[in-house]
């Protein structure tokens, strides 16, 4: 479709926005979103997030659980950078520590 056939349509005049009553979003604070693989588990399985203005599943999760959530992804992150650990391993290692601490 070239140019010419879209002459007299007012494509270039409308965009999608929120409605000003809605808050922002920000997709880590997504309940279903994973930080450190950036996919959103609910949405889209194993596919990237495609953020959070887009997304139909958006569920907000409380200050207390973001903060939990951001605590735990840096804990992973330096299990990563002091052990040279790929994702997947400092994953392991990280819930093995959490198991040991709850007994």
């Amino acid at each position: 479709m070239g140019i010419s056939n879209l002459q007299g349509t007012p494509w270039h005049i409308e965009t999608i926005r929120k409605n000003e009553s809605e808050p922002r979003r920000h997709r880590s604070r997504c309940a279903y979103y994973h930080p450190l693989l950036k996919i959103n588990k609910q949405c889209h399985g194993s596919r990237r997030c495609i953020g959070s203005a887009r997304c139909y599943e958006y569920s907000q999760i409380s200050e207390e659980d973001y903060l939990k959530k951001k605590k735990e992804t840096q804990a992973v992150k330096r299990i990563m950078k002091t052990k040279g650990y790929s994702l997947n391993k400092a994953l392991k290692e990280y819930a093995e520590r959490k198991r040991a601490r709850a007994q």
